[in-house]
C-alpha cells in the first residue's frame, strides 16, 4: 500500500473539506468504480476507515 499512500491521504482529506462540487462526485465515482473492478469487498474498504478513525 505504500505507493497508494498519498492517494489515500490526499482521498481521506477531500472527504472532509466540507466542499462537495462535480470533480468531487467524479473523484469518488473513479474510485468506486476502480474497487468495483478489482474486486475490493467493501468489508475490507470499511474496515479501513475504522482503522483510520481509531488512529485519529
Amino acid at each position: 500500500m505504500g505507493k497508494w499512500r498519498k492517494t489515500l491521504i490526499t482521498h481521506m482529506l477531500s472527504l472532509f473539506n466540507g466542499v462537495i462540487y462535480d470533480d468531487f462526485v467524479e473523484l469518488r465515482t473513479k474510485v468506486a468504480k476502480t474497487h468495483y473492478r478489482i474486486g475490493l469487498q467493501s468489508r475490507r474498504y470499511s474496515s479501513a476507515f475504522q482503522n483510520v478513525q481509531n488512529h485519529l
